[in-house]
């Protein structure tokens, strides 16, 4: 029974373990795992209210757990999937406290938080996490981890808002546990996260990563590693939504390529050790580290880094730091000592300069950027031992100095000094944007110094630059504890003109002096003074001085006073402004009294009055207005509202219009509501800044006037109006513009109108329009002179919205019904007058408008083409273009008959164009053309080809035609291909369109282009043919004559075979080489033009001709370089045998008759009706050319002053000039041009012309300005006079060298007479004795009367005209006379001369008659003079064998006029004593240049 007992207790207390162990092995039964998995999954979905689903759970012996197929689903996202956990963990170390895991495995996880999380959302995929551990000790809180792998994982995090979680105040238990990790490696890892509105994005990714031998003592807070690798990483930082900038972009850092090596890393309270052994990136903006190495250690007393090195491409830095703990516990003792030595180059430093322009990046030198520095000490006292920064060749910079207790405001101490001495600094000029090119410039060898005090809350500051002579010195102080400050600036002598070279800028002086108190200028307490001077400014001509300003700050109240009293500027400046308001509220005052723009640079030409003006404007709370006056001209502003209300007033009526705009309905009573009250008004004459400036434009008018006023009681009104407008030759009587609104409606109506007093063209013009709620409409109406209507045409437009049938877009009506064009009236067929754009841009038109003649057009859209974008038929019939350029004024004349056919069709994919245009019988300002037809079509293809063809007709005949194909590429880049034929093309087309007929082209182009490949490069080949073709100036009477070979064009280069230009002679002015258009941004070219003994001219006079006569030339010159920037460089020279005459229209010099002097020259401008308007510079696209022109000293010149050939100058010399022109368009023209002989014909009042030598050695001299040379020459005539023996009234006749003296530059001419007696002593030291006013009036009535009247007993003793010989005055009448019908003989001159011999002691009279006649022949290479003389009178002797007294002829041996050959016979009577003296002979002449004599007889020419 016991035993039973025994039994049945044994039972009962082994059951519940037995249970627990049939338990346990039934978990391991692979059903009842099947089961749990089931009822779990199901109870865990119902539970959460997810879709939790468990593939498979196997539980294996002892402790061996897999998990598949885990998938938590939580509609639409799945929050996690798993593909399998398998974790193995030893049971029986597990009985003795120890974990022994043999092996975690995750594979292929993904998972979502979704919004489980509170303001953030974590998803990501983890391919593998692996770790195994043999060691973790649970009671003694010991863990030994072998190895972690984790691969193929990335996590990101999206920060939704900024919920912050509330701080965690639970006390945690302390944490013991002790850490070995042998091995952790991390493959293909990332994590990104996203804060919310995109604000800020990071990103990391891990190519490879181990770290080995790692441990980590969370109770004694120790923790260290062996080793830490890294490498194929990369790693990004993003903020804003801006865009990258160039170069290195705090708020876009991208790294790349990273590899780190750490060794030895130990962390235990101070002692603390690492070793860099390896760092290298790449980032983004280029920023490459090659390398940084380095250590760092700590123990108890000191931490210490002994070398740190940072390496890239271009750069190195060290720094050393020692310091002790005791800094960093009371940071007034112990010491910091660091060193820093850096070599920055500049591809690094451009890095960080990516805003910059540039310019200034270009400019920066190649040179490395020097850095070192050290500091030594603690917060009580700290010294920066050493401090400089080392550009070299640009500038150098050294400092230092002490801080003494940092730390303490109220001791703070200390003294900072740096000094600075620059070299070459202009690529700092970069920074402006231009490239520098000497306009700014820094100067270099600057000095400056620069101290910094520091005394408690005292804070001092001086500056000191010092630049050649000048010097500026800044002395700033501040009280950070009262705010108390001042600053005092002082310039002196401050070269401006060294930093702006190519400026009229130089020496600068001025002192300024602030102080104040208080920095809150908006509060009443604060108080400030400031004083400005400037003392002196050198700028161009002018020495600026007496400038002042001086402000005040008091009570929140900023006033200013600028005065300036000097050559520039003269004016006075006021004003105030309130800061406390929180409304603008200020007022200015402006009385500028000179201020000359002109002189200031600010304006091209000077202005008639310099600028002044008067200017008032104030800003209150509820007003503002604004008052400018200047001359007669008056500005006036005025708002009732404050700047602030009228602003926001104005932004409302904005929008109003915007919204109204958008609805397609204008309510005129709301917009006049949100109307701000405010008036505009101007009004100006003829005497004010406006009329002088636009007189510069050569525009000017009698008065112009506006009104413009906005309120909501009246809305908007206003009226302009300029009257006697005239631009250039146009001139308009009444230019107007009126405006008015009410409650519905704005009316417009603007126009032009010319009385009939216009000089040009009568007619008025009016536009009238209309704007409504719903439309607008404009009319024009144009009428002539005699009051026809020549137009009569408007349009209403009508915006039309969707639905109910109406569509959506604009309709556009044409009126009125019966509209006049042209003087024509027109009548639109059964209201087909309506044009409408829909809002997708397709147009439907149905306009048909006719005259009684059936002149007009038509445009027709096909409605029922439903599938076409655009499909449109226009036609104009039989337009007389007369009639429409008569209703234009200004417009050039134009008649013919113009018709016009055309069909568009616009589909979705392509566009069909056909079009045919014919004006018969077309002139143009009355110089026919004939008649002109152009066709053109353009048709869609297969595939999206396009395919185009043209034609061009001239009288009927087909002189132009062009066909291709436009061929669609995979590239997406069109290919194209067009053959153009050119059959007789007529150039005489051309010459309707040149102005004056200038020249006249004639002759046929012919030939063909064949044009190939991109249309962004297209391959252009074929040849063009000029056909005869020649250019004929009337006016020049030059015909030249073209090359008929063809021109080749191959692969888009023009080829100038020797292509020649001929005039009268066979010898051709050639051009070879190319013109390479390859690139069509920038063409090239490189020709070679030659000509030599090239007949330039060869024409007769005719009544057009400005020039005549004979050029020839040698020619030769270079053309290289762009189309838009060619490079020319040659010679030209003027040959020997030129002889050409130029016709001077309009002489500067005329003559009047004074009774004040005899003879009075005078310019033609009168200042006070013509203003001189100066030709602006025009540059030739870019050329930069420099000619050698050479001028041989046979070539003959000749000026005619006036048409009639009376007055003329004929130049015979020689000379070498050089001709420029810069790439600016100024063109320079220097040498001399120096006068071996000639002549000046000039005729004066009661003077027939008379013919003046001019004296060999005479020049005309050029400098720069080719207009403005200066002239230096003397032109004599030998004239007989009779000169009175005094009281016995007997005369004798005496040979006088009458002479006119042209000297100084041509804008400033000085013109003079003179006159000597070369053979008669006595005269002539009478004539010497007399001043140059008195010799010039001497030789003027020596050449009027043939008489002198001279001062003394000789001449008549001053007798003046009483002692005028009357007989000799009457031959000197008749020979004039003479000599005026012989003047104008072709290449010839004859003169003849009458002389009164009255001898009074014997009373007889004798009469001398002589000529002299002289001839050119055999194109001016041969000379001959003849000369003689016939006596009649008592006591008269003629030669009977000849009458002639001398012969001479002249033969010029070579082309350039260096050698001639002569033979003479000249028969003198020189004296009683003598008698008659006879001499005949021959001679040579040599003309030469000589540096040295020998040299003379050296004829070869140099090879």
């Amino acid at each position: 029974m016991k035993r039973k007992w025994i039994r049945r207790v044994s039972w009962i207390l082994l059951t519940p373990i037995i249970l627990f162990v049939i338990l346990m092995v039934l978990l391991y039964v692979p059903p009842v795992q099947n089961l749990i998995r089931r009822e779990v999954t199901a109870y865990a979905s119902k539970a959460t209210g997810m879709q939790i689903q468990v593939e498979r759970i196997d539980l294996r012996f002892p402790l061996n757990l897999l998990v598949r197929g885990v998938e938590v689903i939580q509609q639409p996202d799945t929050l996690l999937s798993l593909e399998s956990l398998n974790v193995r963990v030893q049971a029986w170390p597990l009985l003795k406290g120890k974990v022994e895991v043999d092996e975690v495995t995750l594979s292929r996880v993904a998972f979502n938080s979704a919004n489980l999380i509170d303001g953030m959302e974590i998803k990501g995929v983890l391919g593998r996490f692996f770790l195994q551990s043999h060691g973790v000790d649970l009671s003694n809180e010991t863990a030994v981890i072998n190895a972690t792998e984790l691969s193929d994982t990335h996590v990101q995090m999206l920060m939704n808002d900024t919920t912050t979680t509330p701080k965690d105040t639970t006390a945690s238990a302390p944490v013991n546990w002790k850490v070995d990790l042998h091995q952790l490696k991390l493959k293909n890892v990332s994590f990104s996260m996203q804060l919310p509105a995109d604000s800020m994005r990071m990103a990391a990714h891990i190519g490879e990563a181990t770290i080995d031998d790692a441990q980590a003592d969370l109770k004694n807070q120790f923790y260290g590693l062996k080793q830490f690798l890294l490498s194929g990483t990369s790693a990004s930082y993003d903020t804003g939504a801006a865009k990258p900038v160039e170069g290195f972009d705090a708020s876009h850092i991208a790294v790349r390529d990273v590899s780190i090596g750490l060794d030895s890393l130990l962390y235990k309270g101070r002692d603390m050790k690492a070793v860099i052994r390896e760092f290298t990136m790449n980032e983004r903006s280029g920023l490459s580290v090659t390398s940084l190495t380095g250590r760092a250690f700590s123990n108890d007393s000191i931490i210490s880094v002994p070398g740190l090195k940072l390496q890239t491409p271009h750069s190195e830095i060290d720094l050393s730091a020692h310091t002790y703990w005791e800094l960093v516990n009371i940071p007034t003792t112990g010491r910091l000592s660091a060193n820093l030595n850096a070599y920055i180059g500049k591809e690094d430093v451009m890095l960080f300069t990516g805003g910059l322009p540039d310019s200034f990046k270009e400019a920066y030198p190649f040179r490395p950027l020097v850095i070192r520095a050290g500091t030594d000490g603690n917060l009580k006292e700290m010294q920066i031992s050493r401090f400089t920064a080392d550009l070299p060749g640009a500038f150098s910079l050294e400092g230092g100095g002490i801080l003494e207790n940092l730390a303490d405001s109220i001791t703070r101490s200390g003294t900072i000094g740096l000094k600075m001495k620059t070299q070459n600094l202009n690529f700092l000029t970069g920074l402006s944007g231009e490239v520098p090119n000497g306009t700014l410039v820094i100067p270099d060898s600057m000095n400056l110094v620069a101290q910094v005090d520091i005394k408690g809350p005292e804070y001092k500051a001086n500056l000191h630059l010092k630049e050649g002579q000048g010097a500026m010195n800044v002395n700033a102080a501040l009280n950070t504890a009262t705010e108390v400050y001042k600053a005092d600036l002082k310039i002196d002598n401050l070269q401006l003109h060294h930093f702006l070279p190519k400026d009229s800028i130089y020496e600068l002086s001025l002192s300024a002096a602030a102080d104040g108190c208080g920095l809150d200028v908006m509060s009443y307490r604060s108080y400030a003074k400031l004083d400005l001077a400037l003392d002196r400014l050198h700028y161009a001509q002018y020495h600026l001085s007496n400038v002042h300003l001086t402000g005040a700050l008091k009570g929140a109240l900023v006033t200013a006073n600028l005065t300036s009293d000097n050559e520039l500027l003269k004016m006075t400046t006021d004003a105030e402004y309130n800061l406390a308001h929180s409304y603008p509220d200020g007022k200015v005052t402006v009385d500028v009294i000179r201020l000359d723009l002109h002189e200031l640079g600010l304006m091209p030409e000077p202005m008639k009055r310099p600028l002044a003006f008067n200017l008032s404007a104030e800003a209150r709370q509820n007003r503002v207005f604004t008052h400018f006056i200047s001359g007669d001209m008056k500005l006036n502003l005025s708002a009732r509202s404050g700047v602030n209300p009228l602003i926001s007033q104005s932004t409302r009526f904005v929008d109003v219009l915007m919204k109204q705009i958008d609805e397609k309905e204008l309510n005129h009573a709301e917009l006049r509501k949100a109307l701000p009250t405010a008036v505009l008004s101007f009004s100006a004459g003829k005497e004010n800044p406006l009329a002088y400036f636009l007189a510069t434009k050569n525009i000017s008018y009698h008065e112009a006037s506006m009104k413009f006023g906005t309120a909501p009681d009246w809305g908007i009104n206003g009226k302009a109006a300029v009257h006697a407008l005239k631009v250039d030759t146009l001139q308009l009587d009444t230019v107007f513009f009126t405006v008015k609104q009410d409650t519905t409606l704005m009316k417009l109506r603007a126009g032009v109108i010319n009385g009939p007093k216009n000089p040009q063209f009568s007619f008025s013009t009016t536009l009238t329009g209309e704007i409504r709620d719903r439309d607008a409409e404009l009319l024009v109406d144009y009428k002539n002179g005699k009051g026809e209507t020549g137009v009569l045409l408007g349009v209403n437009a009508r915006p039309l919205f969707e639905g109910q049938g109406k569509g959506n877009g604009i309709a556009f009506t044409l009126i009125p019904e019966k509209p006049i064009v042209a003087f024509q009236q027109f009548h639109f067929n059964e209201n087909h007058n309506w044009i409408y754009l829909h809002k997708n841009m397709r147009v439907y038109a149905n306009v048909d408008m006719w005259d009684e003649e059936g002149m007009g057009f038509r445009v027709h859209s096909m409605q029922g083409d439903t599938v076409s974008l655009q499909n449109i038929d226009v036609e104009i019939r039989r337009i007389r273009l007369q009639e429409i350029t008569s209703v234009l004024p200004y417009f050039p004349e134009v008649t013919g008959l113009f018709s016009l056919e055309a069909h568009y069709i616009q589909t979705e994919k392509d566009l069909q164009l056909s079009a045919e245009a014919s004006i018969d019988e077309l002139t143009y300002e009355r110089q026919r053309i004939g008649d002109i037809a152009l066709g053109a079509t353009w048709l869609p293809g297969e595939q999206g080809k396009q395919y185009l063809n043209a034609y061009l007709n001239h009288d009927q005949v087909e002189v132009l035609v062009a066909d291709g194909k436009l061929l669609p590429t995979r590239t997406g880049k069109d290919s194209l291909e067009v053959n153009t034929t050119l059959e007789h093309f007529p150039l005489r087309v051309a010459n309707a369109f040149i102005p004056d007929q200038m020249v006249t082209l004639s002759g046929d182009m012919d030939g063909n282009l064949n044009i190939t490949g991109s249309t962004e490069q297209p391959l252009i080949n074929g040849e063009l043919v000029l056909d005869s073709v020649a250019v004929f100036s009337s006016q020049y009477g030059a015909r030249f004559v073209f090359d008929n070979r063809p021109v080749q064009i191959k692969n888009n280069r023009l080829l100038f075979d020797k292509f020649a230009i001929y005039t009268t002679s066979k010898n051709p002015f050639t051009i070879d080489g190319y013109v390479d258009f390859r690139d069509m941004s920038r063409p090239m070219a490189n020709l070679n033009m030659l000509a030599q003994n090239y007949t330039l001219l060869d024409a007769k006079r005719t009544r057009e001709s400005l020039v005549y006569g004979k050029v020839f030339a040698d020619f030769r010159a270079t053309v290289k370089g762009p189309l838009d920037g060619l490079n020319m460089r040659g010679n030209v020279s003027l040959l020997g045998n030129t002889d050409v005459s130029y016709v001077l229209t309009d002489s500067p010099l005329t003559v009047q008759d004074r009774l004040g002097s005899l003879v009075t020259f005078t310019s033609f401008s009168d200042t006070t009706t013509v203003v001189r308007q100066e030709v602006p510079t025009v540059s030739l696209g870019g050329l930069d050319m420099v000619m050698m022109v050479h001028i041989d000293p046979s070539v003959r010149v000749k000026v005619d002053l006036d048409a009639s050939n009376d007055n003329r100058i004929e130049l015979e010399g020689g000379g070498d000039l050089s001709m420029k022109y810069t790439p600016q368009g100024d063109l320079t023209l220097t040498g001399r041009y120096t006068l071996s002989g000639g002549l000046m014909k000039y005729a004066l009042p009661v003077i027939v012309a008379k013919e003046f030598a001019i004296d060999n050695g005479s020049y005309v001299e050029w400098t720069g300005n080719p207009m403005d040379p200066m002239l230096n020459f003397k032109a004599t005539d030998r004239t007989r006079a009779s000169v009175s023996e005094g009281e016995n009234g007997g005369s004798r006749m005496v040979n006088f060298d009458v002479s006119v003296v042209v000297k100084n530059r041509l804008d400033n001419l000085s013109f003079a007479f003179d006159v000597s007696a070369p053979e008669d002593a006595t005269v002539q030291n009478e004539l010497t004795a007399m001043g140059a006013e008195e010799r010039g009036k001497q030789a003027l009535y020596i050449m009027v009367m043939k008489t002198y009247l001279g001062t003394g007993p000789i001449g008549g003793g001053g007798g003046g005209l009483g002692k005028l010989n009357m007989g000799s005055a009457l031959t000197s009448v008749l020979s004039s006379q003479i000599n005026s019908l012989m003047g104008n003989l072709k290449n010839a001159s004859l003169s003849v001369g009458v002389e009164d011999h009255d001898d009074s002691e014997t009373g007889s009279k004798r009469t001398d008659y002589s000529f002299r006649y002289s001839q050119r022949l055999f194109n001016n290479r041969f000379q001959i003079v003849i000369g003689g003389k016939v006596s009649q009178g008592e006591n008269a002797t003629n030669d009977a064998e000849s009458f002639i007294d001398n012969i001479s002829l002249e033969y010029r041996l070579d082309r350039t006029g260096t050698r001639y050959i002569r033979l003479f016979y000249d028969k003198n009577y020189e004296s009683v004593l003598e008698g008659e003296i006879t001499e005949t002979g021959v001679g040579i002449v040599l003309r030469k240049k000589l540096d040295k004599l020998s040299e003379l007889f050296i004829f070869k020419k140099k090879k």
